[in-house]
């Protein structure tokens, strides 16, 4: 694996030890420029209230809406302890939060008493404004303690947001969606689901910790990264794409990026019809890619290796290496590059190579007009057992590949 992809496995993999810090940061701004936001904001509030049972307590909700001025923002932070947030993107010079707030409690009094304790809180300095949901806002020490040990108000923000801002999102508990938005957004949640769709922007990120990302239709550098969920990747087009799961599969479909690395430690890797330079690492899961255009190379220590090349663009040589897991490789008839194909105590590996149409009235099934090539024993430790279709000396003398060290290649009659 490359250096510098190391280096971004290394960082990517920090970013849990800053998340608390991170949300964190969204109560120290609001307690520093609460006093300095715009008095002309505009308020609406709907008392659409519909009572719901919730175990023992009655709960209610209700519908409230805010409206902000926009003037001179260079970012926006976006933030919700309790509850989901969803992005869009519009042409307005304002934010409009649109919250479905619920509470619950033994009386009407008491729960009357939370509403109006959770409201939006937004701030503004120096082009930073910040949005979040505020719980307890009226409440007394005491009262802010119980109902932090207790939760009695929770809040599902829907933002309408202006298009080009640099933007973070954060919840602890909520799902985040974000959909129609051009420009730069960093995503982050605890436990909550993180889906992106029709994204645009020169750096994107999207990092949860027990949670599944669902990524599509998002143009710009992209990072995405969760210790126990799936990530979904579709119809994505970036100039360097990384991506890391601790006990997730990842599924990529539709890729086009010039980098990719993709890491999962305990789950599956499948793509397909993906375009780049593509590096893979597994611990315990199985590759399988269809329909590459491009280049790829990595490596899996219990699982399996099964990769179907459509169009081969050479960058180094490449290296499939499973300890326990089958290799597989196909490669297009044009095939010319470097490969080798290691595994230590898996099944009999697998090597196909489409006959070049020239070549096929010599190399044949079945054809003996030519002798096998030879060669010297193999000086790895990893059982190099790899059975290929016909390398004949004149194969490989139009595709210049390199055989690995230890195999006896023969033609075989495959009919």
């Amino acid at each position: 694996m490359k250096p510098f992809m190391m280096d971004r496995l290394r960082l990517h993999r920090c970013f849990l030890l800053y998340f608390p810090a991170f949300l964190a940061s969204f109560s120290v701004i609001s307690g520093s420029f609460a006093a300095q936001a715009p008095s002309s904001e505009s308020t609406a509030t709907q008392s659409q209230v519909s009572p719901i049972n919730s175990g023992a307590l009655e709960a209610e909700t209700d519908v409230i809406e805010r409206e902000f001025p926009m003037r001179r923002v260079v970012s926006l932070h976006l933030s919700n302890l309790r509850g989901g947030i969803t992005v869009q993107g519009w042409s307005q010079d304002r934010i409009r939060v649109h919250a479905t707030r619920k509470v619950a409690a033994e009386s009407a009094e008491a729960r009357t008493h939370f509403r109006e304790a959770a409201d939006i809180r937004f701030a503004a300095v120096e082009g930073v404004y910040e949005v979040s949901a505020e719980y307890g806002r009226s409440l007394s020490l005491e009262e802010r303690l119980r109902e932090r040990a207790q939760p009695r108000t929770q809040m599902d923000l829907v933002v309408q947001v202006p298009q080009g801002l640099s933007m973070r999102v954060g919840t602890v508990d909520g799902a985040i969606k974000l959909s129609a938005w051009k420009g730069n957004a960093e995503i982050r949640s605890s436990s909550g689901a993180i889906d992106l769709d029709s994204v645009e922007g020169d750096s994107l990120s999207a990092f949860c910790d027990d949670c599944s990302l669902h990524i599509k239709n998002v143009k710009g550098n992209l990072r995405a990264n969760t210790r126990s969920g799936e990530v979904r990747l579709e119809a994505i087009q970036s100039t360097s794409l990384f991506v890391e799961t601790q006990t997730g599969r990842i599924s990529a479909k539709n890729v086009h990026s010039p980098q990719q690395l993709y890491v999962s430690h305990a789950g599956d890797f499948s793509a397909e019809s993906i375009e780049g330079n593509v590096e893979f690492s597994n611990t315990s899961g199985n590759v399988n890619v269809k329909g590459l255009r491009g280049f790829i190379s990595g490596r899996t220590l219990t699982g399996s290796v099964n990769v179907d090349v459509d169009v081969w663009k050479f960058s180094e040589r490449a290296l499939f290496e499973s300890q326990e897991g089958r290799v597989s490789l196909r490669l297009p008839r044009d095939f010319v590059g470097e490969v080798e194909l290691r595994s230590a105590a898996g099944s009999e590996s697998l090597l196909r190579f489409p006959l070049y149409p020239p070549l096929y009235h010599v190399c044949r099934p079945g054809y003996k007009g030519h002798e096998d090539l030879t060669s010297s024993p193999p000086s790895s430790v990893f059982t190099t057992a790899v059975s290929l279709e016909c390398p004949t000396e004149c194969w490989q003398l139009k595709t210049r590949v390199a055989l690995v060290a230890g195999l006896n290649p023969t033609c075989h009659h495959t009919s």
